[in-house]
């Protein structure tokens, strides 16, 4: 299921005879996506610390691949807790599937956190790398990295005030397992916890979860880089047009790390999308209360390509970049 999923109380029969109909069906499904998500997260965690350590070379130094080193780190704690929930896809035991689902409802709120703080930290790059083309004479005055860093910690610190509600619904207890024998966790509203009124609250239910969540999760960093990538696609035309006329070449380098950030903004806009449609139908429609295979099939798919969107920056370095590619030849295979 999608990674917007809450525990309801919800009674209904429609939701139990769809549940019990597609069991099997299900099961085999969410196997699948959990073994091709956790190739893509452990590729990705590697993919990620390469970009890291090359990027961090000092002939790759400037302010974009600083933000794209914070992006992979950003996106290495992404793929670290996404991995539980993959793994869980593929247990078959009852107890382990129980103990690793009470773990991932625990774990959603930080897992909500991050994945917001990615969307926001594309977000950023994406604005600075307008900044850059268009304004190159007072980019680093108007995007200086003092600047950036306040904004990155503003930033962050919004991740995580905007998640609160999810800590309160989402609090960690400790109990007794009964069945594994060992003192175990799981979030407080598991048997109807004494914020119960909360998770029920007009507040929580409707205004956050609905459209709080939707507008500043989604729709206002998705929409930033959706127009500025176009913006930044249009002046790089016009420039190549006005170099073409002059018989002049702009900076190659510079050029590349457009042409990366482009690709990497491309991939999260197509990777948002789904996600942004299987949120605005869960919670805004109540898809789920009307739920078959084909809309569970649609949050696993939904939730491979934020994964698959993590996990590929790496290529898109190689891909486009001639000096990433050298220096990272130069790391793995010294002479």
């Amino acid at each position: 299921m999608s990674f917007n999923l809450s525990v309801k109380y919800n009674n209904s029969s429609v939701i139990k005879d769809t549940v019990d109909d597609d069991i099997e069906a299900s099961q085999n499904i969410s196997a699948g996506f959990g073994i091709a998500g956790l190739c893509f997260i452990i590729f990705g965690i590697f993919g990620n610390i390469i970009a890291i350590v090359v990027l961090r070379q000092k002939p790759m130094r400037c302010l974009g691949t600083k933000l794209l080193v914070y992006l992979a780190f950003v996106d290495i704690l992404f793929l670290v807790l996404g991995g539980l929930r993959s793994v869980n896809y593929l247990l078959v035991e009852k107890v382990a599937i129980r103990a690793l689902s009470e773990l991932n409802n625990v774990m959603r709120p930080p897992f909500m956190t991050v994945y917001m703080a990615e969307i926001y930290m594309t977000s950023l790059i994406t604005v600075q790398r307008y900044v850059s083309v268009t304004k190159p004479l007072v980019a680093k005055r108007l995007m200086s990295e003092r600047r950036l860093v306040i904004i990155m910690a503003v930033l962050g610190a919004w991740c995580v005030i905007f998640n609160i509600p999810l800590w309160l619904v989402f609090y960690p207890v400790f109990y007794y397992n009964t069945d594994m024998n060992i003192t175990w966790i799981r979030h407080d509203t598991y048997v109807m916890p004494n914020n119960v009124p909360f998770y029920e609250s007009t507040f929580y239910a409707t205004v956050y979860s609905r459209y709080l969540d939707f507008i500043f999760h989604f729709l206002i960093p998705v929409s930033a880089m959706f127009i500025f990538n176009i913006l930044i696609v249009r002046t790089i035309k016009q420039q190549f047009r006005q170099s073409q006329q002059m018989k002049t070449q702009s900076d190659n380098s510079d050029s590349r790390l457009t042409i990366t950030i482009i690709a990497i903004t491309t991939s999260s806009l197509v990777a948002s999308f789904p996600h942004t449609v299987d949120f605005a139908l869960f919670e805004i429609l109540n898809w789920e209360a009307k739920c078959s295979l084909a809309c569970i099939t649609c949050g696993h798919v939904a939730i491979l390509l934020v994964t698959v969107n993590c996990s590929l920056n790496c290529v898109f370095y190689c891909v486009c970049g001639s000096k990433f590619r050298q220096i990272c030849w130069g790391l793995l295979c010294p002479t």
